[in-house]
C-alpha cells in the first residue's frame, strides 16, 4: 500500500472516481483486447477453428447468475464470462439453462462448450479451471436467535438449505446431527423468517441477495461455517486447449477488475478515506467540488434505494395482503375467526361460512359463536375439549361433530381450530375452520346399506390379509360372525391345497393387477366347504383389497356331475367308450414314447342275448354291473378299465409284459366265470371270452392294438368261448 500523503490521497481520489463511475459513466474506457495475454499460434489456431465459444449459464442463483425482466442473463459469473469474451477478442455464444446441473448436463451433450460450476462438490468427471470466486458458507437466523458459536451449537436443529447445494452434500457428510430440509424454491429465508426453521445454510451472497430482494428484514448471519465454494469453468475432458487458455486468461485479470465485478453485485463499504488530503491537495475549490459532487452522488444513490426498497416493501405487503384474501375466499371450507372471549365471538368469516351456516357475513360479525351450535351445554363441552387439546398438542380437531344452520337444521361436520397469537406468544383469538361432510356422510349411509343388502359377499381386507370391512352375507353364507370373520387373517379358512395359489393372486394385487375368476375352497363354521369365486382389485396406497365374492358351491357339484356324466358309463359307472380311448391314447403314446411295455385285453360275455332273452333285460343289466364290478377289482388302480359297449369291455395293462397281461386275463376270465344271476344256484350262468395283445414297436396307432385284440377275442369265441386267447 502507498505511504505518503499525496499517494493516499491519489489512491482515494481514485477510489472515489471508480465508485462514481457506475453512476455517471463518464469515464468509461473500452478494455483492450488480449491485454497481458499471449497465445501461442497453436492455441490461436484452436480459437480460430473452435469460434465462437458456446457457454452455458444458469439462472437460478443469483446474484452469481440470474435473469431480471427482459430474460437476459446477468450477475457475476455472466460478467466474468463477459470480460473472458473481451480479453479474448473471441465472441462468447451464451446459452441459458435453468439450473447449474442442467447446464452440466448441456456441457456433457455437446451443447456447450464450457460451463461455470461449483467445485468441491459430489461431482467431479469434468476438467476445470483455475478458480475465479470464492463464496463463504454460512448460517442465517432471525434477528432475535442467540446461542449459535459453532456448528456444535446447530445440533438437532432444523435448517433449511437449496437442493444440490454443495452445503447440502458437506452437512450430511460431515454434521449428521443438524437436521436439514431441502427445497426446489426460494421460500426457505420466509420459512426462517416466520419461525417454522432454525435458519438457512448457503453462500453469504446468496442469502443476502435473496434476504433483500424478498424485503425479509428480521434476518441475520449468525455464523461463518468454515465452508466456502468456489466457483470455475468446466469442459469436457477432450477440450483440453480450452481449459489451458481460459487459465491464462484468468491469470490475466487484476484485482481491480475482479473487484470491479464483486462490488457491483455485493454489498461493499469503503472505509479510511481521508477527505482532507482530497481538500488539500485539490485546492479549496476542487475539494470542495468533489466533495459535493461525491455527496450529491453518495445520498442520491441512498435516497434512490431507500424509495426503492420502500416501494418495494409496499408492494410485497400489497400482494401479500392481497394473496391472504383470494386464498381466505376462495376456500370451500368456512372459515371463521374468532376473538379470545369465552364464548369466543365473530370477528371475521370467510364466503364458504355464510353458504354453510346460511347467515349474511354482516349477521354473525360480532356475535357470539352459540348461533351455531346445538345448545350452550354441547358448545361448552366442545371449548372443554379445545383447551385440553391446545395444552397437549397445540391444535385441536373434531372429525365427527355437528353444528346447526340458520334453518334449524343439524349437519354433520369436521372441526379444526388453531391459535392466533402475537409475537410474545400472546393469544389473540383463534382461526376455526369447519368442513361440511354432509354428503359424504350421505354417500357413506347409502354405500353400507348397498353393502350390507348385497347378496354376494363383499369385503375390504388390508395386505396382512385381514377383513376389515364385510357385509353380512358373509355370515349367512359361511356361519361366522363378522367378529369371528375379522379376528383371524381369512386365508386360514382357506383349504391347504389352494393357499400357494392364493398367495400368487397376492403378489399380482400388490403389483397393481387385478385378478378376476379367482376360485377357492373356504371352510364354513360346520367344518363343511364351499367354493368361492374372487374378483380383487388393490388400493396400494392404502393398502387395501377391495373384493367381491360368490358361493359357486351348487355349479362345482354341477360342473362334477356333468363332467362324470360325460365320461363315465350310465350303466356300470366304469369309463365310457369314449373316455377309455382317450386313456389309452395317452397311455400308448407314453409307453411308445418311454419304451415301456403295454398290454390290451378285450373282454366280451358270452351268450349274453340268451340271457336277457331267458330273463329280461333287466337282469341282464345286472349281469353287466356285476360284471363291470367283478373286472375293476380284478384290475390294478393304475390300469384303464371301460365298456365299448353292448356287453363288450377292454381294459389297458399299463407297464404289463405279456407273462403279466396272460395272468390278469386268466384272472379276469375267473372272475367272469363265477358270475351268478341270482336265480340259479347251479353252475356259472355266464362266461367270458377274452383277447389279448402287445404291443409291438411296429403299432403306429392305438388302433393297431386294438384290432390285434379283436381279432383274438373272435379266435377265443370259434374256439370254444370261455378262453383267453392271444395273437
Amino acid at each position: 500500500m502507498p505511504t505518503s500523503p499525496i499517494k493516499k490521497t491519489l489512491v482515494a481520489l481514485g477510489l472515489f472516481l471508480a465508485m462514481t463511475y457506475h453512476v455517471v459513466g463518464a469515464w468509461a474506457m473500452p478494455d483492450p483486447p488480449r491485454r497481458g495475454l499471449a497465445l501461442s499460434g497453436q492455441q490461436e489456431q484452436w480459437l480460430e477453428k473452435n469460434s465462437p465459444l458456446r457457454a452455458g449459464v444458469w439462472t437460478d442463483s443469483p446474484p452469481l447468475a440470474f435473469t431480471e425482466v427482459d430474460g437476459k442473463p446477468r450477475g457475476i459469473v455472466v460478467d466474468y464470462l463477459s470480460l473472458i469474451e473481451r480479453r479474448l477478442g473471441a465472441r462468447l455464444s451464451l446459452r441459458v439453462y435453468s439450473s447449474m446441473a442442467k447446464a452440466q448436463a448441456g456441457l456433457r451433450r455437446g451443447e456447450v462448450d464450457l460451463a461455470p460450476v461449483v467445485l468441491d462438490g459430489p461431482d467431479r468427471d469434468l476438467t476445470y479451471s483455475e478458480p475465479f470466486l470464492s463464496v463463504p458458507v454460512v448460517v442465517m437466523t432471525r434477528a432475535e436467535s442467540s446461542g449459535i458459536n459453532g456448528l456444535a451449537d446447530l445440533a438437532g436443529k432444523l435448517l433449511m438449505v437449496k437442493s444440490l447445494h454443495p452445503a447440502e452434500f458437506w452437512f450430511r457428510r460431515d454434521h449428521p446431527q443438524i437436521k436439514l430440509a431441502p427445497l426446489e424454491d426460494d421460500g426457505g429465508l420466509w420459512t426462517v423468517a416466520e419461525g417454522r426453521a432454525d435458519g438457512m445454510i448457503g453462500g453469504l451472497l446468496d442469502l443476502v441477495w435473496a434476504a433483500r430482494s424478498q424485503g425479509i428484514s428480521n434476518l441475520k448471519v449468525a455464523l461463518a461455517t468454515g465452508y466456502s465454494y468456489q466457483l470455475a469453468l468446466a469442459m469436457r475432458p477432450e477440450q483440453a486447449p480450452l481449459a489451458e487458455i481460459v487459465n491464462q486468461v484468468l491469470a490475466t485479470l487484476g484485482q481491480d477488475e475482479r473487484q470491479e465485478i464483486y462490488h457491483r453485485w455485493a454489498p461493499v463499504q469503503v472505509d479510511g478515506l481521508d477527505w482532507g488530503q482530497v481538500w488539500r491537495f485539490g485546492g479549496v475549490t476542487l475539494g470542495l467540488g468533489l466533495m459535493l459532487l461525491g455527496l450529491v452522488i453518495y445520498w442520491n444513490r441512498r435516497l434512490a434505494a431507500e424509495v426503492k426498497r420502500r416501494r418495494e416493501a409496499e408492494a410485497v405487503l400489497t400482494s401479500t395482503k392481497r394473496r391472504f384474501e383470494t386464498v381466505f375466499q376462495s376456500q370451500l371450507d368456512a372459515i371463521l375467526v374468532l376473538d379470545s372471549s369465552h364464548p369466543p365471538l365473530i370477528v371475521d368469516c370467510n364466503g364458504a361460512a355464510e353458504r354453510v351456516f346460511g347467515y349474511r357475513k354482516e349477521d354473525m360479525l360480532g356475535r357470539g359463536t352459540s348461533i351455531l351450535h346445538l345448545d350452550h351445554e354441547h358448545q361448552e363441552r366442545l371449548l372443554d375439549r379445545l383447551y385440553q387439546g391446545m395444552t397437549q398438542q397445540g391444535f385441536f380437531h373434531e372429525s365427527d361433530y355437528e353444528m346447526i344452520r340458520q334453518d334449524g337444521r343439524v349437519f354433520p361436520c369436521e372441526l379444526s381450530i388453531a391459535p392466533l397469537s402475537d409475537d410474545q406468544g400472546e393469544r389473540l383469538g383463534w382461526i376455526c375452520v369447519v368442513r361440511d361432510v354432509s354428503e359424504r356422510k350421505l354417500a357413506q349411509e347409502e354405500r353400507r346399506r348397498l353393502f350390507d343388502l348385497s347378496p354376494d359377499l363383499l369385503s375390504i381386507m388390508d395386505f396382512d390379509g385381514y377383513f376389515r370391512e364385510i357385509n353380512l352375507s358373509w355370515t349367512k353364507v359361511t356361519g361366522w360372525s363378522q367378529e369371528q370373520l375379522k379376528a383371524r387373517p381369512w386365508h386360514e379358512l382357506v383349504h391347504p391345497d389352494d393357499r400357494p395359489a392364493i398367495r400368487d393372486a397376492g403378489r399380482r394385487l400388490i403389483h397393481g393387477q387385478t385378478v378376476t375368476d379367482f376360485e377357492n375352497r373356504f371352510k364354513c363354521k360346520d367344518g363343511s366347504w364351499i367354493w368361492l369365486n374372487w374378483s380383487s382389485s388393490a388400493l396400494a396406497s392404502h393398502g387395501l383389497v377391495y373384493s367381491v365374492a360368490h358361493d359357486i358351491t351348487q355349479r362345482k357339484r354341477m360342473e362334477g356331475e356333468l363332467a362324470r356324466l360325460a365320461t363315465t358309463d350310465w350303466l356300470t359307472g366304469v369309463a365310457n367308450r369314449q373316455h377309455f380311448l382317450e386313456l389309452a391314447s395317452q397311455e400308448f403314446k407314453r409307453s411308445r414314447r418311454y419304451g415301456k411295455p403295454m398290454m390290451v385285453v378285450m373282454i366280451d360275455m358270452d351268450r349274453f342275448k340268451d340271457i336277457n332273452d331267458t330273463y329280461g333285460h333287466a337282469m341282464g343289466d345286472e349281469l353287466l354291473r356285476q360284471a363291470a364290478r367283478a373286472c375293476r377289482q380284478s384290475l390294478r388302480d393304475s390300469d384303464i378299465f371301460g365298456r365299448l359297449g353292448g356287453e363288450e369291455f377292454a381294459a389297458v395293462l399299463v407297464e404289463a409284459d405279456l407273462d403279466e397281461g396272460r395272468m390278469v386275463a386268466e384272472r379276469l376270465r375267473e372272475a367272469l366265470a363265477g358270475l351268478r344271476t341270482g336265480l340259479e344256484t347251479d353252475g356259472p350262468v355266464c362266461t367270458a371270452s377274452l383277447g389279448l395283445a402287445q404291443m409291438d414297436p411296429r403299432d403306429q396307432r392305438l388302433d393297431d392294438l386294438l384290432k390285434r385284440a379283436s381279432a383274438a377275442l373272435y379266435q377265443a369265441k370259434r374256439t370254444g368261448r370261455n378262453l383267453v386267447a392271444q395273437l
